[in-house]
């Protein structure tokens, strides 16, 4: 569903934070970069006692067209910090408000999905004090399940803010824009549109021609004959062009035809799976890939299947025994084997699905398809944007050489 008028959003950000357990410098530090770029952005500066939230801060919530929940250590403890989050996704599910995650410290993805750690333990305590069959208790539950299937940009107390903080920004911007250049009171006249195309990302000169919509990444063996049929089928039906190797793969170097057929694509669906590191071309393609997004803005959308996102990007489980083999073949310092491990951590922190927490395949894979589609419809809108301003750049040059 689409988001609530503009006309009734107040704010452009609404902030949701344990206080108490998140770096000031980090919140100020991410709040002053959103004011920068002229966000407007509420934060509850209120002392968070007691157990309900505040009309007012409902409110708040209803009126922001984009909220930020930053999961920390001891972010499940607050009661109104799992209030904000259930009535955020509750706003995101009927108006379709933009939800960006940031895991702060030591708290991941996979902490929040299976409530381990510190969250386990918060919710222990509000058992005991609501019971276990309590309906608040579980609508809390349900709210870190649903929010661990979200876009996630981890923060770790060992590496420095502003990196991340301008990545969280950026994706703001991106979200934000995609959202609003469907709204047509921000759209007046050619002028508006010249002006939005200014911070729109660059559509570099060197971008290749595009001739597929989708390139699949997958490991054949565990998921060519099921989820892949599947989510290809579901694909081709909304007339969505695909490229995917059905070609028995031998050797340890992938085909120049693959690397062209990958720069080609406008997005990339990478599918994770139990045995997907234990092939050097499905790794080879991975490291393409995050070329393409890094020089062309190239989508990738990770999903995965079978497997966790923490073991995708810690390499742990499977992922660990396939390095370890390949450790074997190509020498534990090799660069190939360290190129490999940092597309794989890069990949696992971008926005993606997960079949542990949507473990029914069809409504997977309608999910994603929906997704496909809104991604392909934003490039779509870039691109007339960019074209928009190339025709006003000619026809000023034009008008300056004849008044000269």
């Amino acid at each position: 569903m689409e988001c609530s008028s503009s006309s009734s959003l107040k704010w452009n950000i609404f902030l949701s934070c344990r206080g108490d357990c998140t770096s000031n410098s980090f919140i100020s530090q991410l709040q002053a970069a959103l004011m920068e770029k002229k966000n407007k952005t509420i934060i509850d500066y209120e002392l968070t006692r007691g157990y309900e939230i505040s009309s007012s801060l409902l409110k708040a919530i209803e009126e922001s067209r984009v909220s930020i929940i930053i999961f920390s250590k001891d972010y499940a403890f607050n009661t109104r910090c799992l209030e904000e989050l259930v009535k955020i996704l509750e706003w995101k599910e009927i108006y379709g408000q933009i939800v960006i995650q940031v895991f702060y410290g030591v708290i991941y993805q996979s902490d929040v999905r299976m409530q381990s750690l510190t969250l386990g333990y918060a919710l222990s305590s509000h058992q005991q004090v609501f019971g276990e069959n309590s309906k608040k208790f579980h609508r809390w539950r349900d709210a870190l399940n649903q929010a661990a299937a979200l876009y996630d940009s981890n923060i770790y107390d060992s590496v420095p803010y502003c990196i991340h903080v301008e990545d969280i920004v950026q994706d703001i911007f991106k979200r934000s824009t995609n959202m609003s250049s469907t709204d047509d009171e921000d759209l007046v006249g050619i002028d508006s549109k010249i002006e939005q195309t200014e911070s729109f990302p660059s559509i570099s000169n060197s971008t290749p021609q595009f001739k597929y919509d989708v390139f699949l990444s997958f490991r054949g063996e565990d998921t060519r004959y099921n989820f892949i049929s599947h989510l290809h089928a579901a694909l081709s039906k909304k007339n969505i062009k695909i490229f995917i190797d059905y070609q028995l793969r031998k050797g340890d170097e992938i085909s120049p035809s693959l690397l062209t057929a990958i720069e080609e694509s406008r997005i990339s669906i990478v599918v994770f799976s139990k045995h997907y590191a234990s092939s050097t071309w499905c790794l080879q393609e991975l490291v393409k890939i995050l070329e393409c997004r890094e020089m062309y803005g190239q989508i990738v959308i990770p999903v995965f299947h079978g497997i966790y996102a923490s073991d995708v990007r810690k390499q742990t489980g499977t992922f660990s025994d396939a390095f370890a083999k390949h450790e074997q073949v190509f020498g534990y310092k090799s660069e190939r084997l360290q190129r490999w491990r940092t597309a794989l951590t890069k990949a696992a922190n971008l926005s993606g699905w997960d079949s542990s927490v949507i473990w029914v395949e069809y409504v997977l894979v309608n999910k994603i398809v929906k997704d496909v589609l809104g991604k392909l419809e934003y490039l779509s809108s870039i691109t007339e944007l960019v074209g928009i301003q190339s025709k006003v750049n000619l026809i000023e040059s034009s008008l300056c050489t004849r008044i000269k």
